[in-house]
């Protein structure tokens, strides 16, 4: 099959959903003719739609190297770029959440250790009051013998 063909039929794919496969037929373009820039730039589409940005990035940027006349190559580099900054943008909201998260929970933390803390202490409290209180019951019981 010729590289034209190989290049449509995977096109096809890629347009059906069908990754793999179509993937598998760029790599086939791309070992015949390692300067595709058409193979290059849709495999970097590809990379882009299974999160594989950086790979993406490259493989755009390489197609556009070749062909500098490739409008949806450049097209699609930028709307990678945009998710590559949406997810760094993530990635640094997370940093400035979870230490404050840190923080609520080790407040958390150490108010249970406090309350199991006064826990602890009213039972020992409420022992030493039941034990002081059957000491004062035995002390000061009435010992009443009824004379029949």
């Amino acid at each position: 099959m010729d590289i034209e063909k190989r290049l449509n039929q995977a096109v096809a794919l890629h347009q059906a959903g069908k990754l793999p496969k179509a993937e598998q037929l760029y790599q086939q373009v791309l070992a015949d003719n390692p300067r595709n820039s058409d193979a290059l730039h849709l495999l970097g589409v590809i990379a882009y739609q299974v999160g594989k940005h950086e790979i993406s990035v490259n493989l755009i940027t390489n197609a556009i190297e070749i062909d500098s006349q490739q409008v949806e190559a450049y097209n699609n580099l930028g709307i990678v770029f945009k998710e590559q900054i949406i997810s760094e943008n993530k990635k640094v909201s997370a940093l400035i959440i979870y230490p404050k998260i840190d923080q609520k929970f080790l407040k958390l933390k150490k108010a249970k250790e406090k309350l199991s803390k006064k826990s602890a202490d009213f039972k020992k409290t409420d022992n030493l009051y039941r034990i002081a209180k059957e000491k004062y019951n035995e002390k000061n019981k009435l010992s009443v013998e009824f004379i029949g």
